[in-house]
C-alpha cells in the first residue's frame, strides 16, 4: 500500500482534493437547505398569526414582504398588511403605512394620506412617525410647511429617545429653523450623538470647537473629533482632519498628511476633497506638481 501511494503520490492528491471539495459542497447544500426550511417555518407562522388578525404579526409579514425577508418581495401584499394593522391602531403600523404612501411602495404616492399615517402614528407615540411628520411640516409634504411645527414634532421625537431625530432637532437650533438660534442646546444634542458614535455629529461637534459655537473654541478639540471620524473611514472626518493640518488648526501644520488625506477622502467620493486634491496637484501643495492630475480631479469634482 505504501508503495502503491509512493508511486501514485500525485494521483492520491487529486482524488483527496476531490473528496474533500464535494464533501464541503454537500455540507453547505445542507445548511442552506436546512436555513430555507427554518425561515420558511417562520413565515408560515407568521401568515397564520396575521391570518388570525394579531396586528403585530402583520406589521411584521408586512416588513417581510417589503424587504425580501424569508420570501418575495411583494410591496403590494406588505402595503395590505401595514393598512389592515392600522385598522387595530398599532402605532408602528401607521409609519409603515405612511412611508408606502410617501414613496409608491406597493400603492400610488399620496403624500396627504402619508401625512395623516404619520400624524395618526404620532398620536399614538410612535417616535418614527413624529419624525416622519416633522420631515412632512418641515417640506411641506402633504401639509402647510410649518418650520415651528416640524421643530415640535423633532423635539418630541428625539424626547421619545429618536436619536434619528437628533440631527434634525440640533439643525433647527444650530440655524433658528421653527426655533431661535441656540448653539449651546445644538452643540449639547450633537456632543450626546457624538458619544453614541454618530459620525455627522462628531465632525459637527468638531467645527463647532473650530468655531467657538455654543462651547469654549477650541482647536485642538475639534481635531481631535475629526481625527476620531477620520479614524473611522469617515470622509467628511477625513476632509476637516485634512484642513486642519492644511492650515495647522488644533495642530501642527502638514502638508503631505494634509495631501493624503484628501486623496483618501476623494477615492472614496468626497466632493470637496476632489476639488482640495485640484489645489494641491495644481500649487504642488503636499505633492509633486502634475496639472493633468489637477484636472482630472477639478473635472470629477465638478461632475
Amino acid at each position: 500500500m505504501l508503495e502503491f501511494i509512493k508511486e501514485n503520490l500525485t494521483l492520491v492528491i487529486v482524488v483527496g482534493c476531490c473528496v474533500v471539495i464535494i464533501l464541503f459542497i454537500l455540507l453547505v447544500f445542507l445548511f442552506t437547505r436546512r436555513k430555507k426550511i427554518f425561515t420558511k417555518s417562520i413565515d408560515n407562522e407568521l401568515i397564520k398569526n396575521a391570518e388570525n388578525g394579531n396586528p403585530e404579526a402583520l406589521n411584521e409579514l408586512g416588513l417581510a414582504y417589503l424587504n425580501g425577508e424569508g420570501t418575495e418581495v411583494n410591496k403590494e401584499k406588505a402595503f395590505e398588511c401595514f393598512k389592515k394593522a392600522t385598522t387595530q391602531n398599532l402605532p408602528k403600523a401607521f409609519n409603515n403605512l405612511g412611508e408606502c404612501y410617501l414613496k409608491g411602495l406597493g400603492t400610488v404616492i399620496n403624500n396627504p394620506l402619508a401625512y395623516e399615517a404619520f400624524n395618526k402614528g404620532s398620536e399614538l407615540g410612535d417616535s418614527d412617525s413624529m419624525l416622519n411628520l416633522a420631515k412632512c411640516y418641515s417640506k411641506g409634504i402633504g401639509v402647510l410647511q410649518n418650520y415651528a411645527k416640524a421643530f415640535e414634532w423633532y423635539k418630541k421625537a428625539y424626547d421619545n429617545k429618536n436619536d434619528n431625530a437628533g440631527m434634525y432637532l440640533a439643525s433647527c437650533y444650530y440655524v433658528g429653523e421653527g426655533i431661535g438660534i441656540n448653539y449651546e442646546k445644538a452643540f449639547d444634542i450633537y456632543e450626546k450623538l457624538a458619544n453614541k458614535g454618530d459620525l455627522r455629529a462628531l465632525n459637527r461637534v468638531g467645527s463647532m470647537f473650530l468655531a467657538g459655537e455654543g462651547i469654549a473654541k477650541n482647536p485642538k478639540r475639534g481635531f481631535e473629533c475629526f481625527s476620531k471620524a477620520a479614524e473611522q473611514n469617515d470622509t467628511e472626518g477625513m476632509f476637516n482632519k485634512a484642513i486642519c493640518l492644511f492650515n495647522g488648526l488644533g495642530c501642527t501644520k502638514d502638508l503631505k498628511m494634509a495631501f493624503t488625506l484628501f486623496k483618501a477622502a476623494a477615492d472614496r467620493g468626497n466632493k470637496k476633497a476632489m476639488y482640495n486634491l485640484y489645489i494641491c496637484y495644481l500649487n504642488g501643495v503636499g505633492c509633486k506638481k502634475d496639472l493633468d492630475l489637477a484636472n482630472k480631479w477639478k473635472e470629477m469634482s465638478e461632475k
